[in-house]
């Protein structure tokens, strides 16, 4: 890519463990059924998008809060295992790890039931390591999976330090007018989107529509990810479309926090928008290619092959 050195990257953000079961159908209320399979996997959008720009090549820190229990324990050593350094994440042992039990059907619907835990306890120890770390580091991440009274004080510093900031309003919720000020680079999928504006997106017209309404807030830039349709983005001066790239669909779980990472990743090594957007589309793209959140990050190698063939649903 561009620099000669790894970009360097901190993520402030969530970290919870999903309960994944399945079954032929949801139950009904008082119903107890005979699930078909169970399993555990380690998520959350901040730890996701740590072990995706992890395998992207940079050097990631994440910034965040588990319990002391074995969902903990479980985070820490996979995120240890994918090379992100976790040094500044508190073990809160007055509050359980943050975790989605996930209800699954045949066709794959969802119910899911979040409990945030250690996640909502976020805040001056998680500042205090953003001011220090960001210091020697490109990029803040962030998502919204802890408070925003550690998120916009966090992005706060960044931008004041010349940083880049990168946040992802997922899950949706209203946002202050200081978060959109400080909140540099904001990547919305379309549901966060039209929440945030109003506006349906559906086609790059409506996004654009979307994405005007997020700069007359005090955002500097805006992508929104629209799935299987790819990529909308606007500087202000520049705005364009990114298709997204004709790929097998398995699973479209975390396909946004791979994109989040494609285009931080890039962004920080060659400060060239439109070439970043389309990189994270790439990421996007090949993690709906496996199964999985965490574990269906792309590395570095896996992108630049699809960059290289170029071959989107569009061309």
């Amino acid at each position: 890519m561009g620099k000669s050195t790894s970009p360097k990257i901190v993520v402030l953000g969530g970290l919870n463990i999903n309960l994944i079961a399945v079954g032929e159908r949801m139950s009904e209320l008082g119903e107890t059924l005979r699930g078909e399979n169970f399993y555990s996997a380690p998520g959350g959008k901040g730890a996701n998008q740590a072990v995706g720009c992890s395998r992207l090549g940079a050097e990631v820190t994440m910034v965040g809060r588990v319990g002391d229990d074995i969902f903990g324990d479980e985070l820490l050593v996979k995120l240890r295992n994918e090379n992100v350094q976790i040094k500044d994440v508190a073990i809160d042992e007055l509050s359980s790890t943050g975790v989605a039990v996930i209800f699954l059907d045949k066709i794959r619907q969802n119910r899911i039931i979040a409990v945030y835990g250690a996640n909502g306890k976020c805040g001056t120890e998680e500042i205090s390591s953003v001011s220090r770390l960001i210091e020697e580091s490109d990029c803040l991440m962030l998502q919204q999976e802890i408070p925003l009274a550690a998120s916009i004080p966090a992005a706060k510093i960044a931008r004041e330090k010349g940083k880049i900031v990168v946040w992802d309003p997922a899950p949706a919720m209203e946002l202050p007018n200081e978060a959109y000020r400080f909140a540099q680079i904001m990547v919305p999928n379309q549901i966060e989107a039209e929440y945030l504006t109003g506006i349906e997106v559906i086609d790059s017209d409506s996004a654009e529509m979307a994405a005007n309404i997020l700069l007359s807030k005090g955002v500097e830039s805006v992508v929104i990810k629209m799935g299987s349709k790819g990529a909308y983005f606007s500087t202000g001066q520049n705005k364009g479309y990114i298709p997204a790239f004709n790929v097998n669909v398995k699973d479209t779980v975390a396909a946004g926090d791979a994109f989040g990472a494609g285009f931080a990743v890039s962004y920080s090594d060659t400060n060239d928008f439109e070439t970043s957007v389309k990189f994270g589309v790439a990421a996007g793209s090949l993690s709906v290619t496996s199964e999985g959140a965490m574990d269906s990050m792309p590395t570095l190698g896996s992108v630049i092959e699809l960059l290289g063939n170029s071959k989107s649903i569009n061309n």
